[in-house]
C-alpha cells in the first residue's frame, strides 16, 4: 500500500500547492479568515484516480498478497504487483458495477426530496432511511466481490453472486466489519 500511496498522495499535495491560492474570506464585518483554495478540477481529478486506479488496484495486491501469505507463507509486493496488474479492470468493473447500483438506489430518494419544499425535512430523512436499508443491505452483500475477483478468478456479476452467496448468513458480522473499517479510515484521514 504505501509503495502505491505514498508517491501518489505526494504527487497529490504537489500538485494542490502548485496550483492552489491564499485567499482572505470575510466571515463577519472587518473578519477575515485565511483560507487556501485549490481549483475543483484537482480534486475531480485525484479523487477519479482515486477511485477508479489505486482503489482496485491495491484491493487486488492486497487480497493477493493475504491470499499468497495463507496459501505458501512467502507474500512479496513484486509478487501481489504482478498478480494484481492483470486483474485490476475486473476489480474496477465490480465495483463501478457496485457503486452505480447502490448509488441508483438513491435516484428516487434525491429526486423526491428535490420536489419538496424548505419545510419537507422530515420527508426529505425518512425517503433516505427508507433507501438506506436496502442499500446497505446489497452493499454488504456484495463487499466481497472485489476479493472474489482476485482469489478466485471470477469476474463481473457472477463475481458479485459468489460475494452475495459468501455472505449469506454472516451479514451482521459483515456489516460491523466494513463499520470498524470506516470508523478506522475516517479516523485516520481526520487526523
Amino acid at each position: 500500500v504505501a509503495v502505491v500511496l505514498i508517491p501518489f498522495q505526494a504527487l497529490t499535495l504537489v500538485l494542490v500547492l502548485a496550483t492552489g491560492q491564499q485567499l482572505l474570506v470575510e466571515v463577519a464585518p472587518g473578519q477575515f479568515l485565511s483560507v487556501f483554495e485549490t481549483p475543483f478540477w484537482v480534486a475531480l481529478v485525484t479523487n477519479l484516480l482515486y477511485l477508479l486506479l489505486i482503489t482496485p488496484f491495491l484491493t487486488a495486491a492486497i487480497v493477493r498478497t493475504a491470499a499468497d501469505a495463507y496459501l505458501t507463507g512467502t507474500p512479496s509486493v513484486g509478487a501481489a504487483f504482478r498478480a494484481a496488474a492483470p486483474r485490476t479492470h475486473s476489480v474496477l468493473w465490480v465495483w463501478l458495477i457496485l457503486t452505480v447500483t447502490v448509488g441508483a438506489m438513491f435516484v428516487p430518494a434525491v429526486a423526491a426530496a428535490a420536489t419538496v419544499g424548505p419545510g419537507g425535512g422530515g420527508i426529505v430523512f425518512l425517503l433516505v432511511v427508507l433507501v438506506l436499508v436496502p442499500a446497505v443491505f446489497v452493499l454488504i452483500r456484495w463487499v466481497l466481490g472485489p476479493s472474489v475477483v482476485m482469489v478466485e478468478g471470477i469476474k463481473g456479476g457472477r463475481a458479485l453472486n459468489r460475494s452475495w452467496s459468501l455472505v449469506r448468513g454472516m451479514g451482521w458480522k459483515v456489516l460491523g466489519t466494513v463499520l470498524l473499517a470506516a470508523l478506522i479510515t475516517f479516523g485516520v484521514f481526520f487526523v
